[in-house]
């Protein structure tokens, strides 16, 4: 899935009235969860270089929902919404280093297990849309 479909569900998450805990557990594993879900990405059709500026570009996004529901919506929990969203995001984060730097920090173990799971097709874009969508629905009728 697209950064900004994570980032999204952290910041939906966050808006829970839930036990925090709850909320950590499936941040935590959310993403996972997410990969496996039918969707766009890297082995559809791009080379690194152009998947590269679709993650910049979706990096960016990604920051300005982000930041434009801590600026509007000025939540006295804006740590907790941070850190939930780092939970929904971490998978992605710690590839960086290797997607740009050619740099592997993170056990061999953690990328092959990403890769084994995403579930990606030509068509998911329309998947990620309607996720995305939803998502934003929840979130809106959530604040």
């Amino acid at each position: 899935m697209f950064h900004t479909i994570h980032t999204l569900f952290g910041i939906f998450l966050s808006t829970l009235d839930i036990n925090l805990w709850i909320i950590i557990i499936i941040a935590f594993f959310s993403h996972w969860v997410l990969d496996f879900i039918p969707h766009f990405g890297y082995k559809t059709r791009f080379d690194k270089k152009s998947f590269i500026r679709i993650a910049v570009i979706d990096g960016l996004v990604s920051l300005v929902l982000l930041f434009s529901y801590l600026i509007i919506e000025n939540p006295s929990n804006f740590v907790f919404v941070l850190f939930i969203v780092f939970l929904t995001t971490y998978v992605d984060l710690f590839r960086i280093p290797d997607l740009f730097f050619n740099k592997r920090y993170f056990k061999k173990i953690f990328f092959d297990f990403h890769k084994k799971i995403q579930n990606e097709f030509r068509e998911g874009w329309i998947i990620e849309i309607v996720v995305f969508t939803v998502l934003f629905y929840l979130l809106f009728i959530n604040t």
